[in-house]
């Protein structure tokens, strides 16, 4: 909300640090979750059982997230959501993060609207990160995760498996691994290229060649991708290097090169479509 102190300056809120778990957030994360709960209690007034779903659900909490005896579970919501809230008031940041994509990783729960209700909180609260697809990933601009999700759904089997490598290499919380996102990322864009050509050979390869026309009208965009897989694929490059000569690929570097290669992957098959349509 656009509040009295905002909107006069007099009350301004940044962007928190990735570690950073004030207790506002804390707070309101766990309001989220116990609304979740709610709907598995059955009783309404937490002093009776469980139905079948949320029994199944929260020995799940009790032993595969916090590793409880079962014995502790009591089947009574009051008491099973006070020892859930204990303990993850006492969870590091990253914990809290943990818990919540291990809940909503559960398959069988379905329309719940919990991704979205946690979203607002992080977003709300300025926090670093995002919920998307079922993982907490450092906020992004929203249009760069639509270019890739829809190169994802755009391309071919096995170029479609290289970006979720290279946005899983990305989005990892604790490590992220940069150079591999980059690496995964340009073998994308190879898979698909290359299904389209026919041919096993080498993006450059490829775009080199006389049989690919499908950017033609476009030298300079041609060019261009030859340069961002030279990038990668020369001998000091991020898909060549051994060990012990890494190269050093930062964060802005890898997210670059995995949105470039996925609105290529995009544009190429608008092309494609409109080729047929022809």
């Amino acid at each position: 909300m656009n509040s009295f102190s905002k909107r006069n300056g007099l009350k301004t809120e940044a962007i928190l640090q990735k570690h950073e778990m004030p207790p506002e957030l804390r707070n309101r994360l766990w309001s989220s979750i116990r609304k979740f709960l709610d709907q598995y209690d059955s009783s309404r007034a937490y002093d009776e059982q469980w139905d079948s779903g949320g029994k199944i659900f929260v020995e799940k909490i009790f032993d595969e997230f916090f590793k409880l005896p079962l014995e502790n579970f009591t089947g009574v919501p009051s008491e099973d959501i006070a020892l859930i809230k204990n303990k993850f008031f006492d969870c590091d940041w990253n914990e809290i993060y943990d818990f919540i994509e291990f809940i909503n990783s559960i398959d069988w729960i379905t329309n719940n609207h919990f991704e979205k209700r946690v979203n607002n909180v992080l977003r709300q609260e300025n926090a670093a990160f995002t919920f998307h697809k079922g993982k907490i990933i450092p906020l992004l601009p929203e249009a760069e995760i639509f270019a890739i999700d829809s190169a994802i759904q755009e391309s071919n089997d096995l170029a479609s498996n290289h970006l979720k490598c290279s946005y899983d290499f990305f989005t990892k919380r604790q490590k992220p691994d940069y150079r591999n996102c980059a690496k995964e990322a340009i073998s994308a864009l190879e898979a698909f290229i290359g299904t389209i050509a026919g041919t096993e050979k080498t993006l450059g390869d490829i775009l080199k060649g006389k049989k690919f026309t499908h950017l033609d009208t476009h030298p300079a965009l041609k060019e261009a991708i030859i340069k961002l897989y030279g990038y990668a694929g020369d001998k000091s490059g991020v898909r060549h290097s051994n060990k012990k000569s890494q190269p050093t690929v930062t964060a802005e570097e890898a997210w670059f090169i995995l949105v470039t290669s996925s609105s290529i992957i995009t544009y190429i098959k608008s092309i494609l479509r409109s080729e047929k349509k022809k």
